[in-house]
């Protein structure tokens, strides 16, 4: 792991804390159209960097993932 990976988990635990510590409540993050604007924002821009047949491999490796085959 970078440790700009680290550094901007622990960056946002801390802006989470500091904004439920402000007075905020965890609820207020929790919204389904921010759900959906994210992740399918996200699942959208996987489709249009890859191509199909490389987001399909990904697929096709979680399926047969020897953690999933053990249990």
């Amino acid at each position: 792991m970078d440790i700009a990976t680290g550094l901007g988990l622990v960056c946002g635990a801390v802006v989470l804390v500091s904004l439920i510590m402000m007075g905020g409540d965890l609820r207020m993050f929790l919204d389904t159209h921010a759900f959906i604007v994210i992740f399918g924002g996200s699942f959208a821009a996987t489709l249009i960097r890859f191509p199909l047949t490389r987001s399909s491999m990904v697929c096709r490796w979680e399926r047969n993932s020897p953690s999933r085959c053990a249990a």
